[in-house]
């Protein structure tokens, strides 16, 4: 079983579910979409710094738009990508062509 947790907003948050040991932790990078969870470059990179070694940070993407999500990708550099609006924007065309252009992510 794989343990993953979203909505971390804070570094201090980050450092307590660390604690725990996940496996993932999500983060939710401000993408221009409304939605409760979602931190600044700043915060999210700050986020990321209190994960333990063998935790794997997670950018939680709501775009549709491609060019965010490498933005996304560039801003946090995470070890996975989780795209959460492909139906409706995305497709399955643009997912293979982000998957090929993302390589190990």
């Amino acid at each position: 079983m794989i343990v993953q947790v979203y909505g971390v907003t804070t570094p201090d948050d980050a450092a307590a579910v660390s604690a725990l040991g996940p496996d993932h932790v999500g983060v939710v990078l401000d993408e221009g979409v409304e939605t409760w969870d979602s931190v600044d470059r700043a915060t999210a990179r700050a986020i990321a710094s209190e994960l333990g070694d063998d935790v794997k940070l997670v950018a939680l993407s709501l775009s549709t738009d491609p060019d965010r999500v490498r933005r996304t990708v560039d801003d946090l550099e995470p070890d996975i990508v989780h795209l959460a609006r492909v139906s409706g924007g995305i497709g399955a065309p643009g997912v293979a062509a982000l998957r090929d252009e993302l390589g190990g992510v």
